[in-house]
């Protein structure tokens, strides 16, 4: 009975010193390896480097040029699709005629648009284009309404609810 718990207690001891020996190899292999991956690290940043700045000196000015040919292919884009804005505008035009409104609000020139085509909710497009008075070339009635950015116009009155709806209140 001493034997065998002299055996046990021999056993565990030698268990415990493997467990502890191994644990130390584990923590010793973790530190090395640690070192290695740092030290891979920074031979990877000092062979890319210099390959960094070369091709950054050669894109440099491709930027640029890329950036003006990009603007010189807007510019001939709008120029190729200004015919096709100015037939639009007199067709507009043509149309308000025909529906009796005033020609005016047509001459100035489109406000900003969403991508739906609406003009957004703060802005009102004849602020600009309608007379300050309360009457407008054609006698119609008109409302005094300030837009959000606090001009004051004078629109007719049939388009009032179209502005109130977007902003404007009456004054």
């Amino acid at each position: 009975m001493i034997g065998t718990g002299l055996g046990l207690l021999l056993g565990g001891l030698a268990s415990g010193g493997m467990s502890l020996f191994g644990a130390k190899k584990q923590a010793d292999a973790a530190k090395e390896a640690s070192q290695q991956q740092q030290q891979a690290a920074q031979q990877a940043q000092q062979y890319i480097e210099p390959l960094y700045q070369q091709a950054r000196q050669y894109a440099e000015p491709l930027y640029g040029q890329a950036l003006q040919i990009a603007q010189q292919q807007n510019a001939l884009g709008r120029q190729g699709l200004q015919p096709f804005a100015s037939a639009g505008t007199q067709g507009m035009a043509s149309l308000t005629s025909l529906l009796g409104l005033p020609q005016q609000a047509m001459a100035a020139p489109a406000g900003p648009v969403n991508r739906a085509g609406m003009a957004p909710a703060g802005y009102l497009p004849s602020a600009r284009t309608m007379p300050l008075t309360g009457v407008l070339p054609n006698q119609a009635p008109t409302v005094m309404l300030r837009a959000p950015n606090g001009q004051t116009q004078a629109v007719p009155a049939d388009q009032a609810d179209f502005f109130i709806a977007r902003g404007a209140q009456r004054v």
